[in-house]
């Protein structure tokens, strides 16, 4: 772990001590999204918001 840049031996420790056993993850990118580093998409996330709407937006009555 020491090789990634930036990760000292501390730094080292305390994410393995918070970690646990690594070989629960089966791939590098399950662990990044259980430390939530993995990009989101939000093109796909505001199309999903706008499709789940129940219903059209209305208008601000007259006079306001």
């Amino acid at each position: 772990m020491q090789t990634m840049r930036g990760m000292a031996l501390v730094n080292a420790a305390t994410l393995i001590a918070e970690l646990g056993d690594l070989s629960r993850f089966a791939n590098p990118r399950q662990l990044m999204a259980y430390l939530g580093l993995v990009p989101s998409n939000t093109r796909a996330v505001a199309a999903s918001n706008a499709a789940a709407s129940p219903r059209p937006a209305t208008p601000p009555p007259a006079g306001c």
